[in-house]
């Protein structure tokens, strides 16, 4: 990976953004898998590399507990809501589901409004 691109086997280089600000990944690359998500296409690579852990010792342990109501309580108190990202898009993605269903299958107008329920999903 130099100059923001990376070379994949099949289609050479390929231009990418982000990956945590690194002008090259320092190790081997193991394998990379390209997916598509909405009108987006995304890399993941795997990475072979040496890594040094230090040993540290904890000061303080805290236990934690995933709930519904509230996403993460701590055994200290302090507790963390739960956003409920669904249903703040649960109405367009019920009338998004509704236009699908009245779309004729493998019809252009039938993927172009998967395209926008993927979009809302997203």
């Amino acid at each position: 990976m130099k100059n923001k691109k990376i070379i994949l086997p099949k289609l050479k280089e390929v231009k990418i953004r982000g990956y945590r600000k690194l002008n090259q990944l320092k190790g081997r690359i193991l394998n990379a898998t390209i997916s598509k998500v909405a009108e987006k296409y995304y890399v993941s690579v795997c990475v072979e590399e040496e890594l040094t852990i230090k040993e540290r010792i904890p000061s303080r342990v805290v236990g934690i507990d995933v709930g519904i109501k509230s996403l993460v309580t701590t055994s200290d108190g302090t507790t963390y809501g739960n956003p409920n990202y669904l249903t703040k898009y649960e109405k367009r993605i019920k009338r998004t589901q509704r236009e699908l269903s009245r779309k004729i299958k493998g019809s252009k107008n039938y993927y172009k409004t998967k395209m926008k329920l993927e979009e809302i999903y997203k």
